[in-house]
């Protein structure tokens, strides 16, 4: 009797380990109502597996890997494939906001003709180096300062 109350037991953990590797395949990224796409960026900075992509502000799919391919960031993305991408839109990095992380978004162009699975997108905008920028501005600064004194 024990034996067959430990067997029962033993049948239900795995009924219930096959019912969530269903449910978690059915969530997984990779799957076949996404199409995936591919961006090649100068620099992807703050950008990671995972990262959220939006399209006019709603999110629309993640990051599912990044290489490094001939020094371009070579950006894989998957996406609902219920949602249409005009072949002339751009994909940039940008931030939320001020602290938040870096995220990629999708600035949809006019054509009528859409991107298909595996397409790469002919427009892929690094995100701006504000530091390195504040870095020039300040070394010109100090240049001109220098420049005045010795005059």
């Amino acid at each position: 009797m024990l034996k067959s109350i430990n067997d029962f037991y033993l049948g239900i953990i795995f009924v219930a380990f096959v019912f969530i590797l269903t449910i978690c395949a059915s969530n997984d990224v990779s799957n076949n109502s996404n199409n995936q796409y591919v961006a090649n960026f100068e620099s992807v900075d703050g950008i990671k597996v995972n990262t959220n992509i939006y399209m006019n502000g709603v999110e629309i799919g993640k990051v599912y890997s990044i290489s490094l391919i001939d020094g371009f960031a070579k950006v894989s993305i998957v996406i609902d494939n219920t949602i249409k991408i005009p072949v002339d839109s751009t994909i940039t990095v940008e931030t939320n906001d001020l602290f938040s992380a870096k995220v990629l978004s999708i600035l949809p162009g006019f054509e009528e003709e859409y991107m298909k699975d595996n397409d790469t997108f002919m427009m892929a905008q690094s995100s701006i180096d504000a530091l390195g920028l504040l870095n020039s501005y300040l070394d010109i600064k100090v240049k001109e300062k220098k420049d005045k004194q010795q005059e």
